[in-house]
């Protein structure tokens, strides 16, 4: 007997990205031969001051990615993306706290989905094969700032 997919309407978040946009990427890109490459990934973040403006929080924060492919000690791929996102929130003044975590936790993975996309994207379509960003676990990483 199938079992019958459990079905739920999910709440609105009280914590949204207002815009994003791409401030810097730098593609180096050399012919690598075969698909194995040995990727490390660097992260970097900045966070804007938090303000408070008609009963919402607000924050731009900044991700950069940095990304060196090398095969059998030859760099071959050197790739850096800089997003810049804002984001609000609608929550009580005295969780201004709660909003700080939120925007380092889910404003960087939310800026780290689309910096992955971006990527995988454009190498595509410069004719190497995709340049995908690992899964990373956020609150496995002390986020400063």
């Amino acid at each position: 007997m199938i079992k019958q997919p459990e079905r739920f309407s999910p709440s609105k978040s009280f914590f949204r990205m207002v815009n994003y946009f791409i401030e810097e990427a730098r593609f180096w890109l050399k012919d690598a031969k075969g698909n194995f490459i040995d990727y490390q990934l660097e992260l970097e973040s900045e966070f804007g001051e938090i303000t408070r403006q008609n009963g919402s929080f607000s924050r731009s924060v900044i991700l950069g990615v940095h990304i060196e492919g090398k095969q059998k000690d030859v760099q071959v791929h050197n790739i850096y993306v800089k997003i810049k996102g804002n984001f609000e929130a609608n929550i009580e003044e005295n969780n201004e706290d709660l909003f700080d975590k939120v925007c380092k936790y889910n404003g960087l993975m939310n800026l780290l989905i689309i910096a992955r996309s971006f990527i995988a994207t454009t190498t595509a379509q410069m004719g190497v094969h995709p340049v995908l960003i690992p899964m990373v676990n956020l609150t496995k990483v002390e986020i400063k700032g």
